[in-house]
């Protein structure tokens, strides 16, 4: 339970994050996918991390249910 509410918490971060950039929305297809992080700034440690949230919905802003979603955690 504890981490189901940490995730909700950096989603609704990620995502007023990418309210502050306006190329963190794309729309095409029928689709609009807005993409968020959390945080915002990250240092380049080699070691510190970032959560990358994607939001999918219809053109009128609804959930698009039964739509596949790739995940993937990235090392660089």
């Amino acid at each position: 339970m504890a981490m189901k509410v940490f995730e909700q918490k950096i989603t609704i971060r990620a995502l007023s994050n990418a309210k502050k950039n306006p190329k963190s929305t794309a729309k095409g297809n029928g689709l609009i996918i807005t993409v968020g992080d959390y945080p915002d700034v990250l240092p380049a440690d080699g070691k510190s991390t970032v959560f990358i949230v994607a939001k999918v919905t219809d053109e009128k802003g609804k959930p698009m249910p039964y739509k596949n979603c790739f995940h993937a955690q990235i090392y660089t």
